[in-house]
């Protein structure tokens, strides 16, 4: 008897406790997900800040519209300045009936003249010790204020605004126009010291169209001249130096980061380069990062020598001008040969860029040059920004052509007989 009275306790203790979980559950309804958040300076050093808030129901109401949403908006949007992003979740409940919930925001928008401030990592790195502030979410620096960029965007063919910021990072992953930029990236960066970070560059806003040298990736948000869609450009990268924005550089420039660096964030790219003979016409190709960068330094000098070694396969998708690459190998070599010149050039140019005008390198070769010695304070000591400035860096691209598609020849050009007729 007493053994079945101990079992039925045991049953009533285990359900009483299992229902204690939900003490403080919430339903969906009751909570607002915030997607997206906006800094922008504000008033009487307060930060404006801006929460883009998912519609839960939106989807709900689509398919009883026959695919519409009906009256129910997408998002809704509120901007206010406050002390920081958590005060600002308690404070938005003046207007929100919902309990704002910080845990699925996708994106952090940063207006640049915010991101140029030297308050702005007290600003970025005060609110992570809140739970629901996932250091994973994505950094966006938008070159107008974040509140705009954040109104402005919109997504065509996605009915949640959260999925095309799920979508967009995926696709940043293939192109390489962009970095993947978190911040959590974003926080070791600053904390090793004076290196390099770069974020994701975007607007909404068409300031200047490029028009020479644009080709495939050598832009800038906001210079890429679209017709229709979605108003938003995410191209480039924001520069980051001690915690505060110190310049940009354009989609190619962001790509050819990724291939020097040890470990790319991309490992497929598209490149179009100058076709060698006919040099009217571009020659698309696609890049494959099938090996890790080699880095090697040397500190027995007092500059050091950095020999950079990019093994590349390369896979030639177009051939406008119709050359025959392919069965010519003569023709093939001239080929390899272009190909890493323009690689080496671009990178040249890029390192140049990178000593000149930030006196430090975005590559992470400073975790190899950790490497060399055999304490952190030694290796702080050594002063590696300042010693990359002056270094003797040597790229070699080391290029094989693996494939020329599905097509073997080029097709017969057609005779002036055959044009006539």
């Amino acid at each position: 008897m007493a053994r079945k009275r101990f079992i039925i306790f045991l049953l009533i203790f285990s359900i009483i406790l299992s229902l204690y979980g939900c003490n403080d559950k919430k339903e969906i309804e009751e909570q607002a997900f915030v997607s997206a958040i906006g800094l922008d300076e504000g008033k009487n050093n307060n930060v404006s800040i801006t929460f883009q808030m998912v519609n839960a129901n939106y989807g709900r109401t689509a398919g009883k519209a026959g695919g519409g949403g009906g009256d129910e908006p997408k998002t809704e949007i509120v901007t206010f300045d406050a002390p920081d992003i958590i005060s600002a979740r308690d404070l938005a409940n003046i207007s929100v009936a919902r309990r704002i919930t910080l845990s699925h925001a996708k994106i952090i928008v940063v207006s640049e003249k915010l991101a140029k401030e030297d308050k702005f990592f007290q600003i970025i790195e005060s609110p992570l010790r809140e739970k629901e502030l996932r250091r994973g979410i994505d950094l966006i620096i938008s070159k107008e204020k974040a509140a705009d960029f954040i109104r402005s965007n919109d997504p065509k063919l996605e009915s949640h605004v959260n999925k095309f910021y799920d979508f967009m990072t995926q696709r940043w992953k293939e192109t390489g126009l962009v970095p993947v930029s978190t911040l959590n990236k974003f926080m070791q960066r600053v904390e090793e010291g004076k290196g390099l970070f770069i974020a994701v560059y975007g607007t909404t806003k068409k300031d200047f169209i490029k028009e020479e040298n644009g080709y495939e990736a050598n832009y800038k948000p906001g210079e890429v001249d679209i017709i229709g869609g979605n108003p938003t450009q995410l191209i480039g990268s924001a520069v980051f130096k001690s915690g505060k924005m110190v310049g940009s550089l354009t989609g190619q420039e962001t790509r050819i980061i990724s291939l020097l660096r040890r470990k790319p964030d991309t490992k497929t790219m598209i490149f179009t380069i100058p076709d060698p003979i006919k040099k009217e016409y571009r020659i698309t190709i696609r890049v494959v990062k099938h090996e890790k960068t080699k880095v090697n330094i040397d500190l027995s000098k007092y500059n050091p020598t950095i020999t950079v070694k990019v093994p590349l396969i390369i896979e030639v998708l177009s051939i406008p001008s119709f050359t025959n690459y392919v069965q010519d190998f003569k023709l093939q070599r001239i080929l390899k040969e272009q190909i890493k010149d323009f690689f080496t050039h671009e990178a040249e140019v890029l390192v140049r860029k990178t000593k000149d005008q930030f006196g430090a390198e975005p590559f992470l070769w400073e975790l190899e040059a950790r490497k060399k010695f055999s304490t952190y304070p030694e290796y702080k000591a050594y002063n590696w920004p300042d010693k990359y400035s002056a270094s003797d860096v040597k790229i070699n691209f080391d290029i094989e052509i693996k494939r020329f598609g599905k097509q073997l020849a080029p097709p017969e050009e057609m005779s002036k007989e055959d044009d006539i007729q």
